[in-house]
């Protein structure tokens, strides 16, 4: 539909141009209907087109997405072809065996002292709901 839209539009725009480059150098012209006709057609189709290029408003909590979940059915048993004892997932890790991980806080030297640099009673953990013993006693 678009595509046709488009294709429709063109057409006209041209025709009218051409037509009105012909009448203008060749004799004086007055507008006829039909002349007001196509102009009046030309704008309903550039604000057609503006309409469908303005951007849509989507919310993503709107959006539904489904998720295809299609058996794979090979029509043969494929424990036959595979190795005795095998795994497909044997070297992975595992989501319980991961070791947990803490962060190591380094403490950076620019070489200056940055407090002239900034605002009168600046705290850079204000509104943050820090737990006890966190860095925010380690700063001051």
């Amino acid at each position: 539909m678009k595509f046709s839209s488009i294709v429709l539009g063109i057409a006209l725009m041209g025709t009218t141009t051409l037509a009105a480059a012909t009448d203008t150098c060749c004799h004086d012209h007055t507008p006829d209907g039909n002349t007001e006709l196509i102009r009046e057609m030309n704008r309903d189709f550039e604000s057609a087109l503006l309409a469908q290029a303005a951007p849509a408003d989507l919310d993503v909590r709107t959006l539904e997405v489904e998720e295809a979940e299609c058996p794979v059915d090979l029509g043969f048993d494929t424990a036959a072809y595979l190795p005795l004892a095998f795994d497909a997932y044997a070297g992975k890790i595992a989501s319980h065996n991961v070791p947990e991980l803490h962060e190591v806080e380094t403490e950076i030297e620019l070489g200056f002292d940055t407090t002239p640099y900034l605002p009168e009673g600046f705290d850079p953990f204000q509104g943050m709901n820090l737990p006890a013993g966190s860095n925010k006693e380690l700063s001051k």
